[in-house]
């Protein structure tokens, strides 16, 4: 399995975002482990109001094929090998 990580999180400051893909939907996002803070997009990260807390677990880790295909590749810092 990997981890796709991407910037440090700017509500903790303690860990990277990673990007996940909501299990009910296949749209992805980017979630925080230390502080469960999550963004529906990189551009929204920024803005503190568009920021959701991800507690109910319909997550799973994408493909590196789909986060091609939605163009998110570019935001990835480092890919971990779990």
């Amino acid at each position: 399995m990997k981890i796709f990580e991407t910037i440090e999180c700017p509500s903790c400051r303690q860990d990277k975002l990673i990007i996940s893909k909501n299990t009910d939907t296949g749209k992805l996002y980017l979630y925080c482990s230390e502080c469960f803070a999550a963004w529906n997009s990189i551009e929204e990260v920024s803005e503190k109001n568009r920021m959701f807390i991800d507690l109910d677990g319909n997550s799973e880790d994408p493909s590196y094929e789909e986060i091609l295909a939605n163009g998110w590749d570019l935001f990835v810092s480092r890919i971990v090998e779990v």
